[in-house]
């Protein structure tokens, strides 16, 4: 099979990574899986914390994805180093990684327009001081406050420099 696509879509709380991911899919090849990190960190361990298995759970199912010639788009919020461990021993034509960001203000508005049950509780001004302090490379940071997030999707496809240098 031919080596296949990896996109990594990280971010805060609210900030679209799954919206995005979705509207990404639907824009790559017919042959495309979404994995949301959301439904792996949901998985769970009667004696134990499944949390120490969440990368090693996401790894497996986008390896498994791209051995069998699929196009993986992937959305959870990771940081530089998880990336670095999901990414490693990964045999695939290219890897894209963005940090979506966006203003305080438009998380909130997401949050708000979010359904009632999938509103987030967490303290979204602390959610995007985690991303600040972790000292992105300024390359695959993408403020999407004044972009829709169609907008957002066709630019991730469309930019070189997301492409994760290994």
């Amino acid at each position: 099979m031919d080596k296949k696509r990896l996109f990594i879509i990280s971010g805060p709380v609210s900030v679209g990574k799954t919206t995005v991911a979705r509207i990404l899919g639907h824009h790559l090849t017919e042959s495309t899986a979404i994995v949301d990190g959301d439904d792996i960190s949901r998985f769970r361990l009667v004696n134990g914390n499944v949390s120490d298995f969440f990368l090693k759970n996401a790894k497996s199912i986008i390896q498994n994805f791209l051995k069998n010639g699929v196009d993986v788009v992937f959305s959870h919020s990771v940081l530089p180093n998880e990336i670095d461990e999901l990414v490693s021993g990964l045999d695939q034509e290219e890897v894209k990684v963005v940090f979506l960001t966006a203003g305080l203000k438009t998380l909130q508005l997401r949050n708000q327009t979010r359904p009632t049950d999938g509103q987030t509780s967490l303290d979204l001004e602390q959610e995007l001081r985690g991303f600040a302090d972790a000292k992105l490379d300024p390359k695959y940071v993408l403020d999407n406050s004044q972009l829709s997030l169609t907008e957002t999707a066709k630019i991730i496809i469309e930019e070189k420099r997301f492409i994760l240098k290994k």
